[in-house]
């Protein structure tokens, strides 16, 4: 069982986040949603919230620098 069960088709675990910058460059994410509706963006933020789990918004990622190192918590792919 899993902070996100229901949501799996949403969430993904150990995301390489390279592809979604325009540098092409940065760790994994240690969470990752893109969720397709209002619902399941509401979703992730109340069991996130629920969890004391982070959550960061990545947009298109032109402005974006990673660590190599990547990103602890959930990052919600807007873009």
């Amino acid at each position: 069982m899993t902070w996100y069960d229901g949501l799996e088709h949403v969430v993904r675990e150990s995301e390489p986040l390279a592809p979604f910058t325009w540098l092409r460059i940065g760790g994994n994410a240690e969470f990752f949603a893109e969720p397709t509706n209002i619902d399941e963006l509401q979703q992730l933020i109340r069991r996130c919230s629920d969890q004391n789990i982070s959550i960061r918004v990545l947009g298109a990622g032109s402005q974006i620098l990673v660590a190599d190192s990547g990103v602890k918590g959930l990052v919600i792919h807007l873009g």
